[in-house]
Parts: C-alpha cells; sequence; structure tokens
C-alpha cells in the first residue's frame, strides 16, 4: 500500500512527478524503461521505505521485500508478453502496467500498484487495456539530453512560480496537479535552453563526450572486474 501512495503522489503532485516524469518519457515500452529512474526519485521513495520499519516489519523484511518488488516490476515493462490470463486478477502484468504508462486521457492516473492488482481497484484506479496504448507524456519532451530529461520540469515548476507574487500561488503550483501547470512554459523554455540542438558543432561535441564516456566506462569495469580480489584486499587491510 505504501508504495501504490507513493506512486500516485508521484503523479498527482508536481514537485514529485519532477522525479517521476523521466520514467514515463520513453515513447517506447520495454525492459529498459525500468531503469529510467532518477537519483532524486531514489532519494524521494526511500522517506517512504523509511516508515515501513516504524510500523514493526523488520529491516531485513523490508529489504527482501523491496528486492522482489524491483525484480518482479523489471518484468512488467514489456510488449513481448501479452494477456496472462487469470493471473491479471492477481498481479499486474505487462498490459496492467502498459496502461500505466500510456498517454491516452482514458489511461491517466491508472494502475499504479506494480505487484498486486487489488490496491488500484479497492482505490478506482484500475483500468483494463482497450485499444492498444500511445506510450509516454502527453506533451512528449522534444530533446534527448540527459540533463534536459532530468531537470525540464524542475524548471517549469520554477518558471511558473516566478509568475506568480502570493507564496500561497507559488506553493499550489509546487504541490499541485500536473495538468494544472501552464502548459504554454515548457515551449518557451525549450526556445530558451534547446537552441543547439540545431548546431552541428554541438552535435558533433555531443557525439566525442559520449564515445569518451563508453570509452571510460568499459576501461574502468574491466578494470575493477579484473583486479577485483586485489582491491578487496586492500580494502580489507585498510579498513
Amino acid at each position: 500500500m505504501i508504495w501504490s501512495w507513493y506512486h500516485r503522489l508521484g503523479h498527482q503532485v508536481n514537485i514529485l512527478w519532477a522525479a517521476h516524469i523521466v520514467h514515463h518519457q520513453s515513447e517506447e515500452f520495454n525492459y529498459t524503461v525500468s531503469a529510467r529512474i532518477t537519483i532524486f526519485q531514489a532519494l524521494i521513495r526511500n522517506l517512504f521505505w523509511c516508515v515501513i520499519p516504524l510500523l514493526e516489519f523488520h529491516p531485513s523484511m523490508v529489504i527482501v521485500i523491496l528486492v522482489v518488488h524491483g525484480a518482479y516490476s523489471f518484468f512488467t515493462h514489456t510488449q513481448l508478453i501479452k494477456n496472462l490470463g487469470w493471473i491479471e486478477y492477481v498481479l499486474v502484468s505487462p498490459s496492467i502496467h502498459g496502461v500505466h504508462h500510456a498517454s491516452e486521457e482514458k489511461y491517466l492516473d491508472k494502475n499504479y500498484g506494480d505487484v498486486f492488482v487489488f490496491w488500484d481497484k479497492l482505490f478506482g484506479t484500475f483500468q483494463k487495456e482497450g485499444e492498444p496504448p500511445k506510450y509516454g507524456l502527453t506533451h512528449p519532451v522534444k530533446s534527448y539530453s540527459f540533463l534536459w530529461q532530468h531537470f525540464h520540469y524542475y524548471l517549469e515548476i520554477l518558471a511558473a512560480c516566478k509568475n506568480e507574487t502570493d507564496l500561497k500561488d507559488k506553493l499550489k503550483i509546487i504541490f499541485g496537479h500536473p495538468s494544472n501547470l501552464d502548459q504554454e512554459i515548457r515551449p518557451l523554455l525549450e526556445k530558451r535552453y534547446l537552441q543547439h540542438k540545431v548546431s552541428a558543432s554541438y552535435q558533433f561535441k555531443f557525439k566525442g563526450y559520449l564515445n569518451v564516456q563508453i570509452f571510460v566506462c568499459v576501461v574502468l569495469l574491466t578494470l575493477i572486474t579484473g583486479l577485483y580480489t586485489v582491491i578487496q584486499n586492500y580494502c580489507y587491510h585498510w579498513c
């Protein structure tokens, strides 16, 4: 239930949606989407997990549950698996979770559960898949920039707050529903911050940056894997 409400608030409160929106930006629905989370989302949901031990659940049990939950939810992000029949009366299937990632109006704010179906049926947010969903945001992000994808919604909230003088109105924006945020703000911010996307020189530099990053990551992973025992013994000796 805590996950269901954390997930629901992540879609209905602007400041929380800013952290969760990256997970919904992809217009594809596959296993890679399950890994589209930001460090902000990880920090926020850890605050919700901290409530569970206070309910007298042992931390070891909480960790096991989170591992199982994470592993299960990975496999619900795919179009390869179709209808699962009677299992969908109990567990969330890829079809059910695909509805959650859809951008059509009738699919919005539906199917918040990640493992069990009954939470959405209990709170009236369950929706079975009808016509094939169109995945992604209702207003797609017009950039593949890592930084823009991560921070554009925070900038939209900030810009909306600047347009208000009263603190109460600013708080309504920060903690309000995403559907109430001025949709004209993003195009203005795109004109301001995404001018570089038409620049051939920028694209060349960006490709160079990606190539260097991939090379460095591969070298580091190879060294760490090859020298794992040496590093482990060194850390054990000094720590």
